[in-house]
C-alpha cells in the first residue's frame, strides 16, 4: 500500500499490519476503524489531486503567471501525473468497498487467534454474528481492566482447557466468555485497579 500514490492493496495491508502488530497488537476497535481511515486518506488525497489539476488548468491557460517553483525539481521526486492518481485512487476506493471486511478482520486481530486455540473447535465453526458477540464481550471486559483483549481471550481459554469434562466443554470457551459470569468478576477492574463494585 503506497498512500502516497494513492495505491491501495489488501494483501500488502494485510502484511503491512502484520509487522506492525510485532511490535504492538491493534484492539478490536482499531482493525474496524482501519477501513474507514484508509477512505478518508484516499478521499482527501482525491480532494487535493482534483484541486492541483484545477491549477494546473489555470496554470495552462496563463502560462506567464505560472511561478517556477511549481515546476518538479527532478524526475525522482516527482510525485505521479495527477490525473493517475485519481484513477489510482478511485480503483482505490472500489477496492475498499468491495473487500470482505470481516475476513480481513478475523485473519489480523490478534485477539481472535486467541479465541480460536478453544479447546473444543467450537468458537471456530460459529458463524461470524456469533463470534462478534463474544469478541464484544471481550472488549468490555477489558475496557473496565488493566489487560489487554488478547490477555482476557487467553484468559477465557485458559478456564476453558481448566473446566471439568463433560458435555458442557463442548462450549467451554463460550461459556467463559458470553454465558458466565463466574470469571468476569476478576477482570472486572477500573482503570485504577478498583473492583467496578468496590464502594468509593
Amino acid at each position: 500500500m503506497a498512500l502516497g500514490h494513492a495505491h491501495v492493496e489488501l494483501d500488502t495491508l494485510i502484511h503491512l499490519v502484520s509487522d506492525f502488530q510485532a511490535a504492538r497488537p491493534l484492539s478490536i476497535a482499531e482493525v474496524w476503524a482501519l477501513p474507514i481511515l484508509l477512505r478518508l486518506a484516499l478521499l482527501e488525497r482525491l480532494a487535493r489531486t482534483v484541486a492541483a489539476l484545477g491549477l494546473a488548468a489555470q496554470a495552462a491557460a496563463h502560462p506567464e503567471a505560472a511561478h517556477p517553483h511549481d515546476l518538479s525539481k527532478g524526475d525522482d521526486l516527482a510525485p505521479p501525473p495527477p490525473d493517475q492518481i485519481v484513477a489510482s485512487c478511485i480503483r482505490s476506493l472500489r477496492t475498499l468497498e468491495t473487500a470482505d471486511w470481516k475476513a480481513f478482520f478475523e485473519q489480523i486481530n490478534a485477539t481472535e487467534r486467541v479465541l480460536r486455540t478453544d479447546p473444543a473447535g467450537v468458537y471456530t465453526r460459529m458463524n461470524f454474528d456469533t463470534r462478534d458477540r463474544y469478541r464484544k464481550v471481550v472488549e468490555e471486559l477489558a475496557a473496565r481492566s488493566d489487560h489487554s483483549e488478547e490477555a482476557v481471550a487467553a484468559e477465557a481459554i485458559r478456564l476453558a482447557r481448566e473446566s471439568p469434562p463433560t458435555a458442557a466443554r463442548t462450549s467451554a470457551t463460550t461459556s467463559w466468555t458470553a454465558d458466565s459470569t463466574c470469571w468476569r468478576a476478576p477482570w472486572a477492574t477500573t482503570r485504577t485497579g478498583r473492583h467496578a463494585g468496590a464502594a468509593s
